[in-house]
């Protein structure tokens, strides 16, 4: 009897428990606010919808506005809509994997890069190792100094993609497929010294390497150099635009030496590489890599069109901005013309939206290209203070130019004026006409702030912690 009363007693408490949270849920779409931040002509912000889509958990909110009046909010407690997808879902990233290297012990020699760890088989992946230990006798220790050219071969490149929500990384298999398409040598006055030590019986017992010249101590968790463990970055510049789709990856790895020359020796001749996909939902195994469009310009973007049909290839030709639409079955040309002249030393695209893509170059040159009748043009202009400052809705302020290379930024056009909305921190809005920005907002969104508001899911109460998303539209 005693059981069950303390087993009663138990269950009231933890429905009560529940019932709390329950009504301190719903309870918080009461108190759901926008507080807005605008500065300039507030009268280029007509029309303007924003909407926000928050989620933790098992909460949810999706509200909407027009700029500067009330806000209306959807709440969910255990929502069923899809979570808000940011505008860079796709994405592919290569890089040379990095000299870290460290004392690998009687397994080899580890090989540390962008956070992992790759062990590897002196005999069958780094020649340098293999030309020392046959010189090395039974019972000695031999040191050796060579160029990483000498000892790599060529340089390894690493691979990552994320398509809407799969991500993945490359096996040892696939980042030795990538060197032997896009060889890259390193040069020859980067060197690195080779320690190797047998046994009597002429096994490898000990594997040293460490950086000539300069070379930065790599440091554990707490900022104390690892011990024999050293970093070392060739002068070499990796650009590879690309970008990620439903068939496969579309990329154009670039490697510049310190006279900017690229030194990338194609396997198949210089241009886009399409790699096919050939498993699964993610990209954890890709098939053959093949020269998709042959061209020798200095690229300088790659993106897919919005419905993937289409590849938009931007490069530079003398100081000119061009754009290459090619259909992404076959790799022919769409259309082709300039777009502005490029003379700043970057420019950062947004990703496709329906069938537009926003770019800016360094120098603050926006423009907006649109897709119509199987080809694209360019729809609008402007120049842009990058340095402008906007005034966030808590009282901070941020540049233009930190406001748009924001990783989740949507935007809106309605033929004379653009609206930018940086959705990843500091949830601001930019109106663009011909003459530049006129006018900013900035906003945030009362669960964001409020610390009362908890949440109930996997057996225990939290508070939120979650991301807000901007989607715009013109009314």
């Amino acid at each position: 009897m005693k059981q069950l009363c303390l087993f009663a007693v138990i269950f009231v408490l933890a429905v009560a428990l529940i019932a709390g949270v329950t009504v301190s849920l719903f309870a918080a779409q009461e108190r759901v606010e926008v507080r807005q931040a605008i500065t300039g002509d507030r009268k280029a912000m007509e029309g303007l919808n924003v909407s926000f889509f928050c989620e933790s958990d098992l909460l949810g909110w999706n509200t909407a506005f027009t700029v500067g009046g009330e806000a209306g909010t959807e709440f969910a407690y255990k929502p069923k809509w899809d979570r808000y997808d940011p505008f860079n879902r796709r994405e592919v990233e290569m890089e040379l994997l990095s000299t870290s290297l460290s004392y690998g012990g009687s397994t080899g020699l580890n090989v540390s890069a962008g956070g992992a760890v790759y062990a590897v088989s002196p005999g069958r992946d780094i020649q340098g190792l293999t030309r020392v230990a046959s010189r090395t006798g039974a019972g000695e220790t031999r040191q050796e100094v060579m160029s990483l050219a000498d000892f790599y071969g060529w340089a390894y490149w690493n691979m990552s993609t994320r398509y809407y929500y799969s991500s993945s990384g490359d096996s040892a298999a696939q980042t030795r497929k990538l060197a032997e398409v896009f060889k890259v040598r390193f040069p020859d006055d980067a060197q690195v010294e080779v320690t190797v030590t047998k046994n009597e019986d002429g096994g490898v017992t000990e594997i040293t390497t460490r950086p000539v010249g300069d070379a930065e101590p790599v440091l554990g968790p707490d900022g104390e150099p690892l011990p024999d463990t050293f970093y070392m970055e060739p002068p070499l510049t990796v650009f590879a635009p690309g970008d990620v789709g439903e068939a496969g990856i579309w990329v154009y790895p670039t490697v510049r030496d310190k006279d900017g020359t690229n030194v990338v020796e194609y396997r198949d001749g210089q241009g886009i590489y399409f790699i096919p996909r050939t498993n699964g939902n993610i990209f954890a195994d890709y098939g053959e890599p093949a020269l998709f469009y042959p061209t020798e310009e200095t690229p300088v973007e790659l993106r897919l069109s919005a419905d993937e049909k289409q590849v938009h290839f931007y490069s530079n030709v003398d100081g000119v901005l061009w754009l290459t639409v090619l259909d992404a079955a076959e790799g022919a040309v769409i259309d082709r013309w300039e777009v502005m002249p490029f003379t700043g030393e970057e420019l950062f695209f947004q990703r496709p939206k329906d069938a537009m893509l926003l770019g800016m170059d360094g120098d603050g040159n926006l423009f907006l290209t649109e897709e119509s009748g199987g080809t694209a043009r360019v729809v609008f202009t402007s120049k842009v203070d990058l340095d402008r400052a906007v005034a966030t809705a808590d009282g901070r302020s941020v540049t233009v130019r930190n406001m748009l290379r924001a990783s989740e930024i949507d935007f809106a056009f309605d033929g004379e004026r653009l609206a930018v909305a940086d959705g990843d921190y500091d949830c601001a809005v930019l109106m663009v006409d011909k003459t530049g920005v006129v006018c900013t907002a900035a906003f945030d969104f009362s669960p964001l702030r409020d610390g009362a508001i908890y949440g109930y899911g996997s057996g225990m109460i939290h508070p939120l912690l979650f991301q807000p998303a901007m989607r715009l539209r013109f009314d």
